[in-house]
């Protein structure tokens, strides 16, 4: 039997029961009809009662049933029931399994039903498989497991956002983040302190890392518009469902886990190497004696040897490597304590979790403790409470992530290796920012950054959710439920008045406080009802919700002290500002559900939102969809063909939207503080639009589920998104004193198909052996856009016809053998080139930053208690422009900041020199432009998680008293393959495609263990 079976059975105790007074002992062993093992958690219940009790770790029982019983019925998810004559005292079973996706049990919104009755592109990840994954934020189990789900982690940076894309880019200028709900409820996402839930770049803080992922029982994703639609306006981008862990009646248990890991950077040598101090030497001789700034140019060798050491008072001493001064060796620690249990009216789940994960970048960390408590009670035959509350803790040690040298990690390949660490007095030096025209950096030192400086965030959460649950009639419910979500954020910034940007202010901060309240109440009545061969199934429901935001900003310069970081230390204060955002939404939705003889699914639903969003004349909106499948299997032309275990088709159709775009986007703005004649006054700088509503979502969605040989699973969807009324910047008249309204104008369309593929290889009683595959291909296409075609930034352009992240950028035509100059083609024939790139022109280069292909694959492998599991995660077709390699590779053009050794040793230095890099120049200016000589194929394919563990035998534990106990090694994004070798950084890149002040993803190994008592 497989093993997730076994550890499936674990979480799901059935209740145990009081034996009557006259009662006889049974005994058995419940086992797998595919490889004869036990099965534990099956429910053994006496037919037409409530006494009952669970197999344990072996499979076996001992039931206590009253004298008069006659038929014992053995019951598990996934297998089919069996109900067997008491014929004696000792009664085994031996079960079989349903159709390999048949009655799998599946959240979606507001409720639960099972993979069959599903008719849309529902994706879910099991809480077995997450805590088999080193992951310090619950959406990195996505990538790779979720077909259609693409998941960028931007930053190496601990604790950093992350970018989640369901089905491609939906959006042009709103949010592109899917909805998240955990146990029912709408939470805070995107960055932490932004105020929005708008994360389409995101930078280094990240709402949802608050959550311990070992708390999560599954992730749902909610892809089509049959499955979404209930969540309305805010379901464009698709929706994850989040389910905590909840406590079964049966005896109580104790879960400790504990792990220690290290971490690099998850491909070796992914920065660039910078010059030497000998190289650095050559390289200052050389731009000496070609300059054209008099400050630089000096007539020889020697006077150029010379002023080197006169500038640079550290130059025969030091040759610092800073990429390795700012690189260290991570170090994560985890710790895990869960209770769970209860009997037939209460049961629980508690957890309390501690995680330190210290960066492999100098002066970034991540430490998170939280804690959680899910209550159940049925307080009587038709009246039940839930309550989960969490409350967590994370501070964040961050660098600078901005772009630019203030940035480590842009600036630390440009520090020369002639500056020292520390000077003679043994503190960070910053004396370079004194070399007159020769000034390097400002004078940052990035070690001194993380001596002397102070960064940080602090996210306080607290979320708790209460429901009750009235049985009014049969198969009719009343659910009330009620729920806070309140994140804190405070963030700290100190810099130091040696160097950098602090030294022109004497030391500068800057504190800032962040207050996320969201309040949401929802009723539902949920009835359902089967008259014969008939199923019919009907929820309404209203829902009330409401987000506050308060941002608090206070900085200051001109420190009394610089080891006193406090603002109220600074002489002079700077800023002092305040803010309040707000946004409300109510809902009216329904859903209806049918399905005849288990055959054929039908499911409608609808939803009315009215949101603050949006202006009086476009605050209502209605979404709806519909959805059907067959079961083809229960036909009786398919019936009789064995190897058919399952064929479902399935097809939907709806209307979902996005309301993700600020609060006050539509309504006019103006600047205060403004004079004119000496007069104080208002200008305005928005203009507003009344008519501004949501963004449309069009999505078809037809698919296929296909189980064979009760070990093949096969799972097939075309899907078709039009995403119309896009909010974009529309040209109106200069008269009105703008030049662009904010406005409802474009569309854009995301096309393509996934496919999943899973079985078992092996199934047998001494060795399982199972493997996935899945894979997506997405094509987006800018449908509309007013005006002409709009520069997105400096390399992409958008325009109808193309990609969304389209490169449009000058064409790199190599180098000049004779001049070494640099050559760019002259238009898209590419049969002309030039050396001056005023004379070239950009145009499309056919790549794009997404992907044309993606997913995942893996396998699991287990053998006498030892389990190996794998889990690929891939990407092909997608391009990076390389920012830093433009300010790195540019040949003299930020002189006297060093470049890249290669760029230096590699350069072109005489006449019939075949090179990849031109020659030095003081006029290299242009190298930098934005060219194709940075756009890089960084198509990967990554190791991102990797299990090993060993389970002791059930026998061994019971004789230290603990009912499981386990060893494991871990690894994550352990080994990554680049395509395009030249690519420095991380291939995973967001989704504008360039590398920015982001710091490369790490690789860590970590070894831990697992008890249970």
């Amino acid at each position: 039997m497989k093993k997730r079976l076994v550890f499936f059975g674990m979480f799901f105790f059935l209740c145990s029961f009081t034996a009557l007074a006259q009662t006889r002992q049974i005994t058995g062993t419940v086992t797998s009809s595919d490889d004869g093992k036990g099965i534990p958690g099956v429910s053994v219940v006496v037919k037409g009662t409530t006494t009952g009790i669970q197999t344990d770790l072996d499979g076996k029982y001992s039931l206590n049933v009253p004298a008069d019983a006659t038929v014992l019925v053995f019951s598990f998810i996934g297998l089919k029931t069996q109900e067997v004559t008491i014929s004696g005292d000792v009664i085994n079973a031996v079960m079989e399994p349903e159709a390999l996706t048949i009655g799998e049990l599946v959240v979606v919104g507001y409720g639960t039903t099972t993979k069959e009755a599903t008719t849309g592109s529902i994706q879910k990840v099991g809480g077995e498989k997450i805590e088999k994954m080193s992951i310090t934020s619950l959406e990195q189990a996505l990538q790779g497991n979720a077909v259609g789900v693409k998941m960028t982690s931007l930053d190496g940076q601990p604790g950093a956002a992350v970018n989640v894309r369901v089905r491609g880019v939906g959006s042009i200028s709103a949010g592109r983040g899917p909805l998240y709900v955990i146990d029912g409820v709408v939470v805070l996402s995107g960055s932490a302190a932004s105020g929005n839930d708008i994360d389409n770049d995101g930078t280094s803080s990240n709402a949802m890392s608050t959550i311990n992922p070992n708390d999560i029982a599954s992730l749902t994703v909610l892809k089509d518009a049959s499955a979404t639609a209930i969540y309305g306006s805010r379901a464009a981008n698709g929706v994850i469902l989040i389910t905590t862990k909840s406590g079964k009646a049966g005896k109580g248990k104790i879960k400790v886990s504990s792990s220690y890991g290290v971490s690099s950077y998850a491909v070796d040598d992914i920065l660039p190497t910078s010059m030497n101090a000998a190289q650095y030497e050559e390289y200052f001789v050389h731009m000496s004696l070609i300059s054209t700034n008099a400050s630089f140019r000096v007539a020889t060798e020697d006077l150029a040897r010379e002023r080197f050491r006169a500038v640079f008072p550290y130059a025969d001493r030091a040759n610092t490597n800073w990429v390795e001064e700012l690189k260290k060796t991570g170090i994560t620690k985890d710790l895990n304590i869960s209770a769970e249990g209860g009997n037939e009216n209460v049961s629980y789940f508690s957890s309390l979790s501690y995680n330190d994960q210290k960066g492999v970048m100098l002066g970034t960390s991540h430490e998170r403790i939280a804690g959680r408590l899910n209550l159940k009670a049925k307080i009587n035959e038709r009246v039940s409470v839930d309550n989960n509350m969490s409350l967590s803790q994370t501070l964040q040690n961050v660098v600078k992530d901005q772009t630019g040298f203030n940035n480590p990690v842009y600036g630390q390949l440009f520090l020369p290796a002639i500056i020292p660490v520390h000077g003679d007095d043994g503190k960070a030096y910053y004396g370079h920012q004194f070399y007159g025209a020769y000034k390097i950096m400002s004078g940052n030192n990035y070690v001194g950054q993380y001596e002397d400086d102070e960064r940080w965030i602090k996210q306080q959460r607290v979320m708790d959710n209460v429901a009750v649950t009235v049985n009014i009639i049969d198969g009719l419910k009343f659910k009330t439920a009620w729920s806070v979500d309140l994140l804190g954020v405070r963030e700290f910034s100190y810099e130091n008045p040696f160097g950098g940007d602090g030294y022109t202010n004497k030391g500068q901060g800057v504190e800032a406080a962040t207050n996320r309240i969201n309040w949401t109440g929802t009723e539902t009545l949920d009835y359902n009802k089967v008259f014969g061969k008939h199923s019919i199934g009907v929820l309404v429901g209203y829902e009330a919700t409401k987000t506050s935001t308060r941002l608090n900003t206070a900085a200051g310069n001109t420190y009394a002290h610089p080891d006193l970081h406090t603002l109220s230390t600074a002489a002079v204060p700077t800023t002092a500002s305040s803010s309040l955002l707000e946004n409300a939404m109510v809902s009216l939705f329904s859903r209806i559900t049918y399905n005849f003889n288990s055959k054929y699914y039908v499911n409608l639903s609808y939803r009315r939102d009215g949101s603050s969003r949006f202006g009086s004349e476009k605050r209502w909106g209605n979404f709806y969809s519909i959805g059907a499948s067959w079961r083809l299997h229960e036909e009786s032309f398919i019936k009789d063909i064995n190897f058919i275990d399952e064929l479902k088709l399935r097809a939907s159709y709806g209307i979902t939207g996005n309301e993700s775009i600020g609060n006050y986007v539509w309504r006019s703005t103006y600047t205060a503080g403004v004079t004119y004649n000496d007069v104080p006054g208002t200008v305005p700088t928005v203009p507003g639009n009344n008519k501004l509503t949501w963004e449309t979502q069009n999505t078809t969605d037809i698919g296929f589920d296909l189980g064979l040989f009760k070990r093949v699973s096969i799972d097939f969807t075309y899907y078709n998104r039009l995403n119309s009324e896009l909010i974009f910047p529309k040209p109106v008249s200069y008269s009105t004193g703008f030049s662009t309204i904010t406005a409802n104008v474009a569309d854009m369309q995301n096309r393509g198909i996934e496919l999943t593929l899973s079985g078992d290889i092996i199934k047998t009683k001494a060795i399982t052996w199972s493997a996935n595959f899945n894979i997506s291909k997405n094509k987006n296409e800018i449908v509309s856009i007013p005006g002409e075609p709009y520069m997105y930034n400096d390399y992409q352009r958008h325009e109808e016809g193309k990609d969304f992240s389209s490169f449009y950028l000058y064409h790199w035509a190599g180098v000049d053998v004779g001049s070494g100059l640099p050559l760019w083609y002259t238009d898209e024939t590419k049969t002309n080139v030039t050396s001056d790139i005023t004379k070239a022109k950009q145009f499309y280069t056919n790549t794009k930053a997404s992907p044309d292909l993606y997913g995942g694959f893996g396998t699991s492998i287990s053998w006498k208690g030892l389990t190996l599991d794998v889990a690929f995660a891939y990407s092909f077709g997608n391009y990076v422009y390389e920012k830093m390699a433009r300010f790195n590779q540019s040949e003299g053009a930020y002189f006297p900041r060093a470049t890249a050794a290669e760029v230096w040793e590699g350069r072109w230095q005489k006449p019939g020199d075949i090179t990849k890099y031109p020659r030095f120049a003081p006029t290299a200016e242009a190298n930098k432009d934005f060219s194709t000589r940075y756009l890089y194929d960084a198509s990967f394919i990554r190791l991102r998680n990797l299990n090993l563990s060993y389970q002791f035998d059930s026998k061994l534990v019971k004789k230290v008293k603990l009912s499981s106990a386990s060893i494991y090694l871990r690894a994550q994004n352990f080994w990554t393959w680049v395509r395009d070798k030249d690519l420095y950084f991380d291939p995973e890149q967001a989704d504008n495609g360039f590398t920015g002040g982001f710091q490369p993803q790490s690789k860590t190994i970590s070894v831990g263990i697992e008890l249970e008592f």
